[in-house]
This record gives structure tokens, sequence and C-alpha cells, in this order.
């Protein structure tokens, strides 16, 4: 199956949706790899409803996209959205919300 997204928000736009803590960490958790709605539920510990309704905006909003494979959708950023992968984790060192495996890995 293919990758849902419709088309991406303006840099104006996205920054305002960076603006919620959540939708942020699952920005920056989608940055380092592609996730399930489990994984990023069990990473954020979060209830799966909380992670599925930001994930349900930022697919919206273009910012994310979705690939339905079987029973589970998996989630990364677009390809096109407005804040690459550099302007992200930059944003996550100012903020001290690098994931652990990012850390880990020392990018």
């Amino acid at each position: 199956m293919g990758m849902t997204r419709t088309p991406p928000v303006d840099t104006h736009e996205a920054c305002a949706l960076l603006a919620d803590k959540t939708k942020l960490t699952l920005l920056l958790h989608l940055a380092v790899e592609e996730r399930c709605v489990s994984a990023l539920t069990y990473d954020l510990n979060l209830p799966q409803a909380t992670v599925s309704h930001h994930l349900g905006i930022l697919v919206r909003e273009g910012l994310v996209a979705r690939r339905q494979a079987g029973r589970y959708a998996f989630f990364s950023l677009a390809s096109d959205e407005p804040l690459g992968d550099d302007t992200l984790m930059s944003i996550a060192t100012r903020t001290g919300s690098i994931p652990i495996r990012q850390r880990v890995r020392g990018t």
C-alpha cells in the first residue's frame, strides 16, 4: 500500500504545530526512523489514543506520512515537509528533546 499524506503546511503553520510538546516529540522520534503507533506509545509513555490523535493531525497537516502494512500503520516524516531533519535536530538540541536512540547514536 502507498503512503498517505496531504500537501505540506507552510513553515509558519509547521512552527505552530511544533509549539505542542507531544507533536514535537513525535516528529523527533520519526526523524530517527519510521515507527508504528504501539512503538511510539511505548517510547513516549502516552496512551494510544493520545498518540493516534496527534499523529492524525500531523498527517493531515502534511508533516508526517502514513503507510499501511496489513493491520499496522507506520509513520515517518513526510519527504516534502517544510522542516527538514537538520531543523528538527537543531530544535531538539536546543530544547533537550532528543530521543534516546538519537542520543545514543551520537548525532
